[in-house]
């Protein structure tokens, strides 16, 4: 490895270029030690968590599963069961188109703005493209 300067001076651009590829592999791998070291105890006392996070999710939608009959019982109390069931189907359709269109029109907004970004970064590119 190139260590002083004189020898430095006196070296050819070929052995300079070789030099500069050993010191950015060996960078490079030294970063990557140093991430894995960093981020591998981050990610184990992490991982309890998420798995428990993952179960609070999966039992969180199964009660939301159960309340689905259970609206329907509720319901039959004054209505005949098929009504039930339609109006609870009703209800869940009527949340979810009204889920989809909030997402949609979110979802467009934010298209309409990357498109204006875009539109902006190319005409800076132009601009400099020119000079």
């Amino acid at each position: 490895m190139a260590g002083i300067l004189d020898d430095i001076g006196k070296m050819s651009v070929l052995r300079l270029s070789t030099e500069l590829i050993k010191n950015i592999k060996r960078l490079i791998g030294l970063e990557k030690d140093y991430v894995k070291q960093e981020l591998i105890p981050h990610i184990k006392g992490l991982s309890p968590w998420i798995i428990l996070l993952t179960t609070g999710i999966v039992f969180l939608c199964l009660g939301l599963l159960c309340l689905i009959p259970s609206a329907i019982l509720f319901l039959n109390i004054w209505f005949t069961p098929w009504a039930s069931a339609l109006l609870v189907a009703l209800a869940l359709i009527a949340i979810g188109i009204i889920l989809g269109l909030i997402g949609a029109y979110k979802a467009k907004k934010a298209v309409n703005k990357a498109q204006g970004i875009l539109k902006e970064v190319g005409e800076d590119l132009k601009c400099l493209k020119t000079k």
